[in-house]
Order: structure tokens, then C-alpha cells, then sequence
């Protein structure tokens, strides 16, 4: 299994080869997990980002650049002279950077800020070793702080406040689906997970004396996939519940470095809302306009929002899926025009795809 599941054209994985200097893109069809792509020529790739236009940005590390890598496959040099630790894009398409202390003086690295036209300011300054990056969905953005065993917040206008402590050696951040911010620490081979509050508790604790945790990203299914040592680990997420038990989906000969997924292109891409259940998004009933599939994780009904932009015009109850089965995602799976459910049982690992013409279950 691996970002779509269900086996329609499925968001693809980027993942940093570090010690063979190349990117690589991973691809997924009917649970076949191949490379479709390789970005060379990208030094010691640790961390990269996309942002909202599909821009690919990448730590070139020996070089202390950064290389941007157009939809198209067009690489060029954004920003050089930086010796970058981690990065993150806001709403806006702007990157921030941590870059590391340039000089023995430990307290001189920074977050710049660059302009989506290259532009770049310094948000913050006079911090040792920052590391990994990651916004919220109200725009503050958190600094990896392992000098401080700590994670900081930063307001949009850069107040700054400690957002939990207590962490060991934090390195690199994602948040999921519902504002809980994940944390890796290479150091003690672990994952923390840390509440909108600030609470923390151990996600995952890895035994391994060979492979370590390093990045992390969650794919629009609310999936969590890290780079592990010489691979890449999903943990499945059920009804927004991750599974403490990772899977290996890829292998990366020379070490897994940064991680990013590509942002969703497509209306068939299922996400997730704040309700009680999951929500699909597809064009239900053919007028042009995307409409919510919602599920009641108690009951397992299922029901069609038909939408009008965000305006709620009719509704109708679709099928209740059986014990056990979750729904993942809804695609015209058998080119009827209408879209259909694809489910995922995460005790077996099965797949099924259930026709449907509108809300009525045909086979």
C-alpha cells in the first residue's frame, strides 16, 4: 500500500538518495510501488518541501544551496550561500529556511524568508543550530530546537514562545490532518507526537541499531511516512487513527534523507475534515461542482453531500460499509461517469472498490 491505496493515479513520494546525491520519486499503481523519476545532480539531499504551485525545493548540502525543481522537471539554483538545516512553505508560497551558524559563534543561525520571486528577509535571528521546520493551518510556524530539547512557535509577525520541551534532540517536523505536530529525534531513534496544547507522548521508539528516523511528511489520507535508514516506513492511517506499526513501502540503497509528497492535483484525492468521520471529495452528482463523501465511524454510514462551492444543496445516504472496512478515497473506477468507493481493510491489507450510481451500491 503506498499514498492512494486504492490504486487510481496516486500523489507521488520524493525521497532524498543522500550518499548516491539524487532525488527519488517514487510512484505507486495496484500496490506496486516503482521509481518513476531521479533528480541527480543534488548533494546530500536532507530536507526538501513543495509548495502550493508543485515547486519542489531541495537542501543541496555539499554545495550549501537550495535547488527549486519545477512540475516540468526544470531544476534550477534558488538561493545559494546557505548551509540549510530545514525548511517550510506558507500559505503564501513563501519558504523560510533555517540555516546553520555560519561561524564558531553557535548563536548566529537564523530563519530567512524567501519571497515566492526570490526575495529573501531574515524572520528570525540569533538562534544555535535550528533544524527542522513546519507551519500550522494559522500560519505560525515551529523550529526544531535541540539545543534546547525544544520546539518554538513563531507568531506570523516572529513572537516567539516555547511551544513544548522536553524532547531530546528534535530534528525534523510535520503536522497531521488534525494539528498534532510530529517530531522526529535521530538521537533516541523515536517519534513524538505533540497535541494543539503542547503535550507530548512517545509516538514510536524504534529498537534498530543500524537504521535511524530522520524525516517525516503525512500524505492527504493523514498516512505518516518517515525515512529510515536505507528506507521508507508508512504508518497507515484508519479513520484518522495511525497504526503504531510501520510497513516498509521503498527502498533507498545509500540512505534515505528528506522526504516530501507531492500536493494533491486531483478532485478524487480524499482529505479530511473536522467532523466525526472521513471526508471524500468527488463529483457525485455530474454538475461540475465537488461534493463531500461524509462516514459515521460509529454507525458506518455513509452520506453524499452534494455542494455547490462550500454552499450545501441536498444530501443522500450512501451505503454502510461492512466492520472493519474503511473508506479511503472515491474515483470513477469503472468509467461509468459516476464515482465509486474504495475501501481499505487495515487487519488484511485488503483493497475493494464498490460501484456505485450516485449514493446506490451497484457491485
Amino acid at each position: 500500500m503506498f499514498l492512494s491505496d486504492i490504486g487510481y493515479a496516486a500523489t507521488n513520494l520524493l525521497v532524498g538518495a543522500l550518499r548516491q546525491d539524487l532525488i527519488l520519486e517514487f510512484s505507486s499503481t495496484d500496490d506496486i510501488i516503482f521509481t518513476e523519476n531521479t533528480f541527480a545532480g543534488i548533494s546530500n539531499p536532507e530536507t526538501m518541501v513543495f509548495d502550493p504551485s508543485g515547486n519542489l525545493f531541495v537542501g543541496n548540502g555539499k554545495a550549501n544551496s537550495i535547488k527549486k525543481i519545477t512540475p516540468s522537471g526544470i531544476k534550477t539554483t534558488f538561493a545559494t550561500d546557505l548551509d540549510v538545516d530545514g525548511m517550510a512553505v506558507d500559505a503564501f508560497g513563501s519558504l523560510f529556511v533555517s540555516r546553520k551558524s555560519e561561524s564558531s559563534n553557535a548563536s548566529d543561525g537564523v530563519i530567512l524568508k524567501f519571497t515566492p520571486d526570490g526575495r529573501s528577509s531574515v524572520f528570525v535571528s540569533n538562534i544555535s543550530h535550528p533544524k527542522g521546520l513546519a507551519f500550522d493551518s494559522l500560519g505560525n510556524l515551529y523550529l526544531a530546537y535541540p539545543d534546547r530539547d525544544s520546539i518554538l512557535k513563531f507568531t506570523p509577525n516572529g513572537k516567539q514562545t516555547t511551544f513544548a520541551s522536553g524532547l531530546g534532540h528534535p530534528f525534523r517536523l510535520a503536522f497531521d490532518l488534525f494539528g498534532n505536530l510530529f517530531a522526529t529525534d535521530p538521537a533516541a531513534n523515536s517519534i513524538f507526537e505533540i497535541s494543539p496544547s503542547g503535550v507530548v507522548i512517545t509516538f514510536f521508539v524504534s529498537t534498530s541499531t543500524t537504521a535511524g528516523v530522520k524525516d517525516l511528511a503525512f500524505d492527504s489520507n493523514g498516512n505518516l511516512f518517515v525515512t529510515f535508514g536505507d528506507s521508507v516506513v508508512e504508518f497507515v492511517s484508519v479513520e484518522g487513527v495511525l497504526d503504531p506499526v510501520p510497513i516498509t513501502i521503498a527502498s533507498v540503497p545509500g540512505g534515505a534523507g528528506g522526504i516530501a509528497i507531492e500536493p494533491p492535483t486531483t478532485t478524487n484525492l480524499s482529505t479530511r475534515v473536522s467532523v466525526q468521520g472521513t471526508a471524500i471529495i468527488a463529483d457525485f452528482n455530474g454538475d461540475g461542482h465537488r461534493d463531500f463523501v461524509v462516514r459515521n465511524p460509529a454507525t458506518r454510514q455513509t452520506a453524499i453531500w452534494h455542494l455547490n462551492n462550500n454552499v450545501l444543496i441536498s444530501g443522500a445516504l450512501g451505503p454502510t460499509l461492512p466492520a472493519g472496512w474503511g473508506l479511503r478515497g472515491a474515483a470513477d473506477f469503472n468509467s461509468d461517469s459516476h464515482p465509486d468507493y474504495g475501501l481499505f481493510n487495515s487487519a488484511t491489507r485488503q483493497t475493494a472498490i464498490w460501484d456505485l450510481s450516485g449514493p446506490t451500491f451497484m457491485g
